[in-house]
């Protein structure tokens, strides 16, 4: 939600429930369904992590483009894609409903966790 930094709708208990992980996946719709623009909606989640602040913003991140078992305009998955890589993470085309790419996703998530150097001692936040 836009504004989540400032404590918009679950805000801050939400952002504060995100200091206890290692690792973000920024799950995007990328159907046509939503009537909503992918690129705009990763920005937005992005940007509120960012002015969040914590250290969030420094955690290993991939983006999963979900619903790509409706997805009819191709583009816009490329347009995410694009922005994803841009901001240095990777990203992954999954639909939760059918299960497509997930078993992908999560071995990734798997080796990414692995593979950080980000180790938090128990109690602390990033």
């Amino acid at each position: 939600i836009e504004g989540a930094h400032q404590g918009s709708g679950l805000g801050h208990r939400f952002l504060r429930h995100l200091l206890r992980t290692r690792l973000l996946v920024y799950l995007v719709d990328v159907s046509e369904a939503s009537g909503r623009e992918p690129v705009e909606d990763f920005l937005i989640l992005r940007g509120e992590v960012q002015q969040y602040g914590h250290g969030l913003e420094r955690l290993p991140a991939v983006v999963a483009a979900n619903k790509i078992d409706i997805l009819y305009e191709g583009e816009r998955a490329i347009r995410l894609e694009q922005s994803a890589v841009e901001a240095g993470m990777e990203l992954w085309r999954i639909s939760a409903a059918t299960g497509e790419g997930t078993r992908q996703l999560i071995r990734r998530l798997s080796r990414k966790l692995r593979e950080s150097a980000l180790e938090i001692p128990a109690g602390k936040t990033p």
